[in-house]
């Protein structure tokens, strides 16, 4: 549901946070804690609400966490341009 809290996000938001040296708000702090609950991305999307709705409703696509766990495998990053009716312009 929009506007609410999805653990699979907050892992991820935490995971950027741990990875970027800046000055962290509350709500960064708070998503790194969270990051730190699990062993890693996989065990924290099996948590999930989205990762157990997949896992119950297409355990034919489980395999998509495992893919979807993995870290640092690009040699790019995205670099946000502007919002543009609530969706990011990028460039890279």
């Amino acid at each position: 549901m929009q506007g609410t809290l999805a653990l699979d996000d907050a892992f991820v938001a935490g995971r950027i946070v741990e990875l970027l040296a800046w000055e962290r708000t509350d709500a960064a702090v708070a998503a790194a804690r969270l990051a730190e609950t699990w062993s890693g991305a996989e065990e924290a999307f099996r948590a999930s609400k989205s990762g157990r709705n997949l896992m119950d409703n297409a355990p034919e696509l489980e395999e998509d966490i495992v893919f979807c766990a993995r870290e640092s495998v690009l040699e790019v990053v995205p670099r946000l341009v502007a919002m543009r009716d609530g969706a990011a312009e990028i460039s890279l």
